[in-house]
């Protein structure tokens, strides 16, 4: 096994030099991708543009499913047609298609002599233009798989898509999947094994016109939901599990400065390493909202629209030491992460998988990012040797 990873390690910088020489494809296809807008539940033009590239890159039964989702797929090269149906490994290469960037933003793309730059690019446009420009590279290397590749464009991943496609895809799959990585454009180094538990949620609070603010002795809704965060800043949050409750926006609206506003709503998420934990501060969440509501008299209503389950990998796992020698290898510093993302599907469903990011961020506003391009080359180079690792049996569970 030793010598395997030795024989990966001493092919990287070939590795390195095919990629690097596929830059101007790579980012053709990431200025193709990623100027077409996609947000979450309207990413179809963009899975047709992706589908496009899979076709152009020779993959077997492009096609996309009942929930949107996009497939490719390279078949292994091992010369038994019984070895493909039986033993072949399947090595499932996921991407998520949306993008938090509504339409109204420009999305146009620019290349400068070091960096892109353009809206959401680096969630993810760059992690499926890799999907879509890894097929030429890796005939160019003429690797010889033994395993079978499926490529993933995946939709209705983030958001109040709760990763509806995976989940779909997962239920409905015709073919065991031995091992999964999903591919993020950020940050070069990252590596994912474990999920953290999840509940993202949204508040409402409306009063009408008549609401009498003056016997209450609150003034407008947003001084009502104002005292529902003071409630919920107060819930205890241990350290150990790690455990926080995000708050992400809130608005609230008035017609001018002497009317009181008539709505207010909080979006806002709870994380936990221990799942219990997540349901006890939802209930009493909603402890608090039923409380406030019965005090004040005002509409409160909240929604939880998202959840995911704790789920991890050990360190020892041969999947996830096999990525972090990888990425050494490369003169990466390996940086653990936790994921809410796709990882978490494939973990409940006990799927070995792994995250990792493809390059490096100069700067980041809500809708621009601003990546390296040098990094991106070493990103890709790191993402096909875990798949010689895997390819070659070195991330199997049961290889000692």
């Amino acid at each position: 096994m030793e010598k395997k990873f030795n024989d990966i390690v001493e092919l990287l910088p070939t590795i390195y030099k095919k990629v690097k020489a596929s830059k101007e494809l790579l980012l053709a296809n990431l200025i193709m991708i990623g100027e077409i807008p996609a947000p979450t539940f309207e990413e179809s033009e963009r899975v047709a543009c992706l589908q496009d590239r899979f076709l152009m890159a020779d993959l077997n039964e492009c096609s996309t499913d009942d929930e949107g989702n996009v497939f490719g797929i390279l078949s292994t090269t091992a010369n038994s047609k019984e070895k493909k149906k039986k033993d072949a490994r399947n090595i499932l290469l996921v991407a998520h298609t949306d993008t938090t960037v509504d339409f109204e933003i420009d999305h146009t793309i620019a290349v400068q002599p070091d960096r892109i730059i353009g809206a959401g690019i680096g969630d993810n446009a760059l992690g499926l233009a890799a999907l879509a420009t890894l097929p030429m590279i890796l005939k160019e290397l003429n690797l010889n798989l033994s395993s079978n590749l499926i490529f993933m464009g995946e939709c209705k991943s983030l958001g109040r898509g709760n990763i509806g496609g995976l989940k779909s895809f997962l239920e409905n799959k015709k073919m065991s999947i031995n091992k999964g990585i999903c591919v993020e454009g950020l940050h070069l180094g990252r590596l994912a094994y474990s999920s953290t538990g999840m509940m993202r949620g949204e508040i409402k609070c409306e009063i009408t016109d008549e609401f009498n603010w003056k016997k209450r002795g609150l003034s407008s809704a947003i001084i009502i939901l104002n005292d529902i965060i003071s409630k919920m800043l107060a819930i205890p949050l241990p350290s150990t599990p790690k455990t926080s409750i995000i708050y992400g926006s809130i608005r609230g609206g008035g017609r001018t400065y002497n009317h009181i506003a008539l709505n207010s709503q909080l979006r806002f998420e709870v994380r936990s390493e221990d799942g219990e934990i997540v349901t006890n501060i939802k209930n009493k969440i909603q402890d608090i909202i039923e409380e406030v509501s019965s005090i004040t008299g005002a509409k409160i209503n909240i929604e939880f629209f998202a959840e995911r389950h704790p789920g991890a990998l050990e360190f020892s796992h041969p999947l996830v030491k096999s990525s972090w020698n990888i990425i050494k290898a490369l003169d990466i510093k390996p940086q653990v992460d936790t994921s809410i993302s796709e990882l978490s599907v494939l973990l409940e469903k006990n799927i070995p998988a792994i995250t990792i990011g493809l390059t490096k961020s100069e700067k980041r506003t809500d809708s621009q990012d601003s990546l390296k391009i040098d990094p991106i080359f070493t990103g890709i180079t790191q993402l096909i040797g875990i798949i010689l690792a895997i390819d070659n049996g070195l991330c199997d569970e049961n290889r000692y």
